[in-house]
């Protein structure tokens, strides 16, 4: 029996097969520039502009906000365009494959693709979602060395699979009702991550200051003994590791994670070593649950708690303390942008064990550190929950492409 062009998963009402169209025949391809950064008074105008800035804002259906605006005579003075509201647009340069419906007029640089459906024929959200499904197909066949890209002439040969307008709008709707979920679910974790950040600010104490602006009380409701500071080398041991040779194969593909200064909130890391490899590098093991401060790279500063036991390399500090080891994490997370600020001066330099050891420690007794923690864990469960809600229905939704779409 020859094989119908019809999906997997249908509302039961359509019963016409899916038809093969050329994109350019069902909507309009629009385009756009980057006005001349050598002229001020062509930015900063109140005209949202989506340039490759904004790669962390595409791929969530609406895009509400760009990082940069562009003023009226930027717009006339150069090729951009603005776009109409529920504009689809598509970065075809770095970030390739990313997608986003504007959400109000908005301008985009030349690295995106902008398309209006033509009315009757297309419907914006419903080119949103072949976007997304063809978005692996994009980053495949995008080419160059420093930044991969897709020529127009793709775009202009692009095929997609479409059934009747109302079958469109009906699939659109139901995706944009997921998609909303995705959004709420966002939100929420986002303030609640600012509460979490406002409240740590308050539970420990700012420099300078003996206690804290809120503190926990004991079993009768009196206030604990006063806090004592210490340098963080008095109550905590310190290492640091190295890599392996590089040039000796051997070393690599064992069973060991070896963990980089970007891997440290992981649970997987890209590389493994082996015992031979450990033996005859400056390599250490850390364990679960261990500190690991990042000293230099990309995301110098940045700390975590060890979810694998594994080697690390140069560029990681592993804290072992002597006192609650979630408590210590807590201060340094609160002060990481006061350190990183004092030390990496203009996102330069590096830091340094000698640095660390010598941070001061505000420290409570053992039970207002374990009530502190706890209240900040419960914070960081229920994020966990949110989080694990957004990956179960974005999970959900994948599921939906791969079922509904030709």
């Amino acid at each position: 029996m020859e094989k119908q062009n019809v999906p997997q998963l249908r509302f039961p009402e359509f019963k016409k097969e899916w038809e093969d169209k050329l994109l350019e025949s069902i909507a309009t391809r629009g385009s756009g520039h980057t006005p001349s950064k050598s002229h001020p008074e062509y930015y900063n105008g109140g005209i949202k502009w989506v340039s490759l800035a904004d790669s962390k804002r595409l791929d969530q259906g609406y895009i509400y906000e760009t990082e940069i605006e562009i003023s009226k005579e930027g717009l006339e003075n150069s090729s951009a365009v603005l776009h109409p509201a529920e504009t689809v647009i598509l970065s075809r340069d770095a970030g390739v494959g990313k997608s986003a419906v504007t959400f109000s007029e908005m301008a985009v640089s030349q690295h995106f693709i902008a398309w209006q459906g033509i009315e009757g024929k297309l419907s914006n959200w419903f080119l949103y979602s072949i976007l997304q499904i063809h978005k692996r197909e994009f980053e495949r066949i995008a080419v160059g060395n420093t930044i991969k890209t897709i020529g127009l002439p793709y775009f202009k040969k692009m095929k997609v699979t479409i059934p009747l307008l109302p079958e469109q709008q009906k699939i659109a709707s139901f995706l944009s009702a997921v998609d909303k979920k995705i959004e709420q679910l966002t939100r929420k974790k986002e303030l609640l991550e600012e509460y979490k950040k406002g409240v740590m600010q308050k539970l420990f104490p700012k420099p300078g200051e003996q206690h804290p602006e809120l503190r926990f009380k004991d079993e009768n409701g009196e206030d604990f003994p006063d806090w004592e500071v210490k340098r963080l080398y008095k109550i905590a041991s310190f290492f640091s590791g190295g890599t392996p040779s590089t040039g000796n194969k051997e070393y690599y593909g064992g069973d060991i994670p070896f963990i980089k200064s970007g891997e440290i909130e992981n649970s997987k890391t890209e590389q493994f070593i082996n015992e031979n490899a450990l033996s005859n590098s400056s390599a250490k093991m850390v364990n679960e649950g261990d500190i690991l401060m990042a000293l230099y790279g990309a995301n110098s500063g940045e700390i975590a708690i060890s979810k694998i036991n594994g080697a690390i390399n140069q560029a990681i500090l592993c804290i072992r303390t002597k006192q609650i080891t979630n408590y210590i994490f807590y201060y340094l997370w609160v002060i990481k942008e006061r350190v990183v600020s004092t030390y990496l001066q203009g996102g330069q330099g590096n830091l340094s064990a000698s640095i660390v050891k010598k941070i001061q420690i505000p420290i409570p007794c053992v039970k207002e550190q374990e009530l502190l923690v706890k209240f900040i864990s419960e914070l960081d469960n229920r994020n966990s929950t949110i989080e694990a809600s957004i990956q179960k229905t974005q999970d959900f939704k994948k599921g939906l492409l791969q079922q509904m779409f030709v």
